[in-house]
């Protein structure tokens, strides 16, 4: 037993030096909110994921659909969702999953068929330097 506590101490210590962020100063993280009107209270929506990009912030949420088993009452609601995170970097585009209604949301999203096109939107924002090296 020993042995083993100065190895999980050392693991621990590589782990927090590893992060580029401190763990522990989440008090200074950034929020980011995405909220949207849905035809009723039984729409939820949900970040799934973000992406700091070296001069963007892509963020991906996906809207729930209700339950067909219960009763809703038909009026426009709006839904949000927030996560932190360590920083943003210039403008944050969102992009939603799972809309379903036909009216146009006027919030500042961009609604999406399904996870490829927001990946395909990651590669395109992504600027990859091809090297090529002198052969001998």
């Amino acid at each position: 037993m020993r042995t083993r506590k100065p190895i999980l101490v050392f693991f621990c210590m590589i782990a927090f030096y590893a992060t580029d962020y401190p763990v522990l100063a989440q008090n200074s993280w950034k929020k980011i909110k995405v909220s949207l009107m849905v035809p009723h209270p039984g729409y939820s929506v949900k970040i799934e994921s973000v992406h700091i990009l070296s001069d963007k912030t892509l963020v991906l949420a996906s809207i729930k659909s209700p339950d067909p088993a219960r009763a809703y009452p038909m009026v426009i609601t709006t839904v949000s969702d927030t996560v932190r995170v360590p920083r943003i970097v210039g403008d944050i585009e969102i992009f939603v999953i799972g809309k379903t209604w036909k009216w146009k949301n006027e919030e500042k999203l961009e609604f999406i068929e399904n996870r490829e096109e927001f990946y395909q939107k990651i590669i395109k924002y992504t600027k990859l330097k091809i090297l090529r090296f002198p052969r001998d």
